[in-house]
């Protein structure tokens, strides 16, 4: 419209529609024009919508949301524990048998936004080979947390999982977890040796250590 309120006639004016810095496209149509746009980044940006030049009024702020969650991006932490004995070095993380392991999983999507709330278009987990129970809770701001114990000592390896898929692009995104035996356990562990014993003499025990 010009400044009396008569509409303009069509592709006679140059608008421009733009959000965050981001240039969208605009097409005619018989009575008004329409706008496409597309932002990769996530948040809350000023929609401007410009004829000839110039910006119209009461430009809305529009809430860009991340989009799906991508199993390739999602990002598995773990942290480590003083206290528990818990270490980590170069992705492996060391730590006694009956120990909680603590990890993060912060839910990307395909072009790097990572997530500021709960999400409610995905699963996500972590796996631990060989299979162990885990529990996953929503912490807030986007980030999960996970843990498992694990009471038998060996090697596992650890991935996030999105909608059951592995997250990360390789095999090096988890982590690999040595678990060494406990402090001895005077329940767990026992003592064997001869019924008879000859005084004065020797006498073999077995002690065996468990944790």
């Amino acid at each position: 419209f010009d400044a009396f309120g008569n509409r303009r006639p069509m592709n006679s004016d140059n608008v421009t529609v733009s959000i965050g810095g981001d240039v969208g496209s605009v097409q005619a149509g018989t009575a008004s024009y329409s706008g496409r746009f597309s932002r990769r980044t996530a948040g809350t940006a000023q929609l401007v919508v410009r004829v000839n030049g110039q910006a119209l009024p009461n430009s809305p702020l529009l809430n860009v949301r991340p989009g799906a969650v991508s199993a390739a991006a999602t990002i598995l932490a773990a942290h480590p524990s003083q206290a528990a004995g818990v270490t980590i070095s170069d992705r492996v993380i060391r730590g006694p048998a009956g120990s909680q392991f603590l990890f993060t999983l912060r839910p990307v999507d395909g072009v790097g936004n990572a997530y500021t709330n709960e999400v409610t278009t995905a699963v996500l987990g972590l796996l631990v080979t060989p299979a162990s129970r885990v529990t996953v809770v929503y912490a807030g701001d986007g980030v999960y947390n996970a843990s498992v114990q694990l009471t038998r000592a060996g090697s596992y390896s650890t991935r996030a999982t999105v909608n059951g898929a592995p997250a990360g692009q390789a095999e090096s995104d988890g982590f690999t977890v040595l678990v060494r035996p406990g402090i001895a356990s005077a329940q767990q562990s026992g003592a064997a040796g001869p019924v008879d014993a000859v005084a004065g003499s020797p006498a073999l025990v077995n002690v065996t250590l468990r944790d």
